[in-house]
């Protein structure tokens, strides 16, 4: 199916401009750390993700400008996501806590393109075998 482009929301308008006026800032990324007890299957949470892309189109959405500077987003109809997995288990604790909040941080600051989807990165550390971080990180547009 050929991508079916749709005018901007003014919200959408004005993210897209504040991205163009000031490309490479993190300001609009929406991250969040979960932390994740118990036993957990990696497999099952990736592909939970994958199934929220396939049934949320605006998990799909890219968006453009056409050469006459017309604003549109077009969902695109398959859109994989990738899980970025961590091992930190065999630090120390103290050093394991100061990793964490690195990556959480570097993850909430990578910059997204607009053009490309998904605005959403998925990172999960492991801090033990029953213990685990999800950094899930989303542009605000």
């Amino acid at each position: 199916m050929k991508e079916q482009p749709f005018p901007l929301s003014f919200a959408q308008r004005m993210f897209w401009f504040l991205d163009q006026f000031q490309p490479n800032t993190p300001a609009y990324n929406l991250p969040r750390v979960l932390k994740i007890t118990g036993e957990l299957d990696i497999s099952a949470l990736h592909q939970s993700f994958r199934t929220l892309l396939r049934r949320h189109e605006v998990l799909r959405t890219r968006f453009i400008a056409s050469p006459e500077g017309e604003l549109f987003q077009c969902v695109v109809d398959h859109v994989d996501i990738d899980l970025t997995i961590r091992d930190l288990s065999s630090l120390h604790a103290s050093e394991r806590e100061l990793e964490t909040a690195t990556i959480a941080s570097e993850e909430a600051r990578k910059i997204f393109d607009l053009e490309r989807p998904p605005l959403l990165r998925l990172t999960l550390l492991g801090l033990g075998p029953r213990e685990h971080m999800l950094i899930l990180v989303m542009h605000h547009i």
